[in-house]
């Protein structure tokens, strides 16, 4: 797994830009969109931090640019709970207070797999690899809940329900699902070095 941060502090926007230019979400236009066209300028304003999972082997393909096997952005949210929650899951959601009107988050606000191997691993798996990055920041910073935002389709539903997500309310402005997750303890699979695998001038 590479970060993207990794990748800007060796080589320059333009040699980024290439190596992460081929990747396709058929089913989530946006998912794509965003990875070639917005996640760099996140990444530099420090908006959001985004992670490319990669093959252990044949990394860079002839075009010069990474086999992304499927890729995740994270970053922080600040949301309102629904009036209409119980006390005991306001406790739940924010730990102490079962009061709360409002909580922090760790957003999944991207998340897609590269069309072209979409036989070598699925939703689930990216998944799991965003938790465990979440996990970790936890383990230094704090914070209980993961918020990932959907459009109502049943499949997206049904994979984040199925991930032991619990819906929670829907965005009044941008008609999203909100679904969260309060952290579990998971492990964190650690980046293997740039350096080891990519062979780029800078």
């Amino acid at each position: 797994m590479f970060s993207l941060r990794d990748l800007l502090d060796q080589y320059n926007k333009e040699q980024v830009s290439i190596l992460i230019s081929q990747f396709e979400s058929s089913k989530n236009p946006d998912v794509s969109r965003f990875l070639k066209e917005k996640s760099i300028r996140f990444e530099q304003s420090d908006k959001s931090r985004t992670y490319l999972l990669v093959p252990e082997e044949n990394i860079l393909n002839e075009n010069g640019s990474i086999n992304i096997l499927g890729y995740f952005t994270l970053a922080q949210k600040h949301m309102q709970l629904p009036q209409e929650i119980s006390k005991s899951k306001r406790k739940k959601y924010d730990g102490i207070n079962n009061k709360a009107t409002d909580i922090n988050c760790y957003l999944i606000g991207q998340l897609g797999k590269n069309d072209k191997y979409k036989k070598v691993i699925n939703g689930k798996e990216v998944l799991e690899q965003a938790i465990n990055i979440i996990q970790k920041c936890s383990e230094y910073v704090g914070g209980r809940t993961i918020l990932v935002e959907c459009e109502n389709k049943e499949p997206l539903k049904k994979f984040y329900t199925n991930n032991n997500f619990e819906y929670l309310s829907t965005d009044e402005v941008t008609g999203l699902l909100q679904y969260i997750l309060p952290l579990n303890k998971t492990k964190f699979v650690k980046s293997d070095e740039i350096s080891n695998h990519l062979q780029i001038g800078c």
